[in-house]
């Protein structure tokens, strides 16, 4: 609930998720440890429940016995709680499936990457079911074309209904390669890079595709376009091994403490339109270069800026859609900075793996 879950957070873990059963998640531990000694068993603790640097741990130390004292049995009927919210999923599920055929299309084709779903076209009517038979088909078409279901929720559903109430053309950038685009039937899904078992993304190019297609940046090598999409909770992510990153939301923003150095940045929240994300430069990228509103493509700042040609592809970039908030370790947009009239901030640190590039 904290971090803006949907329903498939709100209610818990499954007892039964395909082959996995977990037998004892409706004990409580008291109810486990009395068996235990009972029986004669001995257990081992793990040291780590008790470090509160972990949220879980703060949660189950410092908040539920609070709530335990303002409601008594609150964990009893969050669980309880939860196990209707399982119903409802149940119920919400099942009507997708039955009404699947009606609102996606798929459109099969060749891929050395894939066999099934090359994309899928989400028609308009979607727009006419209620809110939450709709996330949930668009949900199933993310993880569909994405073939995973991990990190895909609440904030790229709702990302992605937006773009129905968007013109024609307007596209949006997902986790692992996925891309939105308005079309006059409603909004195409597809995804343009595939992630390796190393980590990285390859791009999904062959003969009837060109660089323009992928927004490619002329130059990146082999094909590797790699993208990672920001999370606004405060927790560290991995930036391509390269880098770990923590991003925030601000509760308040004082001009006299925004941070100078080149690797923390605050950047307007109010300004932003779309998922934000880290990836490589693309060939349409472009700054925001003063208060007026004119723009520079990005390949030209690299060009005043001295970078040299070979350094520009493994740049990172914090990207809008083609807008470019701030190369890493360089300038910011003009319009992402905060001023007097800021209503939100966020903070972006970025910090370099000391392990990276070697063995571990």
């Amino acid at each position: 609930m904290f971090r803006g879950s949907g329903i498939s957070g709100l209610r818990g873990i499954l007892p039964v998720s395909g082959e996995i059963i977990r037998p004892l998640l409706s004990l409580s531990r008291e109810e486990i440890e009395a068996y235990l000694k009972e029986e004669g068993i001995s257990w081992r603790t793990d040291e780590s429940n008790e470090e509160l640097i972990f949220a879980r741990n703060r949660i189950r130390h410092e908040i539920l016995p609070v709530a335990e004292e303002i409601c008594a049995g609150a964990k009893e009927h969050m669980a309880e709680s939860a196990a209707r919210l399982r119903e409802i999923e149940e119920y919400i599920k099942a009507r997708a499936e039955a009404e699947k055929n009606k609102y996606l299309v798929y459109f099969p084709g060749k891929s050395e990457f894939r066999e099934d779903k090359d994309s899928i076209l989400i028609k308009n009517e979607i727009t006419e079911l209620p809110k939450a038979l709709s996330g949930e088909l668009i949900l199933q078409a993310l993880c569909e074309i994405a073939g995973k279901k991990r990190d895909i929720g609440l904030a790229q559903v709702e990302a992605l209904y937006g773009l129905f109430f968007s013109q024609v053309g307007r596209k949006r950038e997902f986790i692992y390669g996925l891309k939105a685009e308005r079309e006059y039937e409603g909004v195409r899904l597809f995804q343009i890079s595939e992630i390796t078992e190393e980590g990285k993304t390859e791009s999904k190019q062959d003969n009837k595709t060109d660089s323009k297609q992928h927004g490619q940046l002329e130059g990146l090598q082999d094909g590797i376009q790699e993208t990672v999409q920001v999370v606004l909770n405060g927790d560290e992510f991995s930036l391509g091994g390269e880098y770990f990153v923590n991003a925030r939301l601000l509760s308040g923003v004082s001009l006299k403490k925004i941070p100078t150095d080149s690797y923390t940045k605050w950047l307007n929240y109010d300004t932003i339109n779309n998922c934000l994300v880290f990836r490589h430069p693309e060939k349409n990228d472009y700054l925001i270069i003063n208060k007026e509103g004119g723009r520079k493509l990005l390949k030209d700042y690299f060009v005043n800026e001295k970078i040299p040609a070979k350094k520009r592809p493994a740049l990172w970039v914090l990207a809008d859609g083609d807008r470019i908030l701030w190369v890493v370790g360089y300038r910011i947009g003009e319009d992402a900075k905060v001023t007097e009239t800021t209503g939100k901030a966020i903070e972006i640190k970025v910090k370099e793996d000391p392990f990276y590039g070697r063995a571990h």
